[in-house]
């Protein structure tokens, strides 16, 4: 599993709280990404291909502001 969100604190938090749980740390990683960067959006990409060979499922839980674009 793959988690990611906008600022490492919000990552680091979701981490520790499915660690604590017994989520083993081989099955579980991080990223910070920004959804509305594509640089971003690629890292994640790329380092979930790196980390677990492919993507099974993908969730998006993205919510964009139209005031800001």
């Amino acid at each position: 599993v793959m988690i990611s969100s906008r600022k490492q604190k919000n990552v680091e938090k979701a981490l520790n709280q499915f660690y604590e749980s017994g989520i083993s740390k081989e099955n579980l990683k991080g990223i910070v990404c920004h959804v509305g960067n594509k640089e971003d959006r690629t890292k994640l990409i790329q380092e979930t291909l790196s980390q677990f060979g492919g993507i099974d499922i993908l969730v998006s839980n993205a919510a964009a502001n139209p005031h800001f674009g």
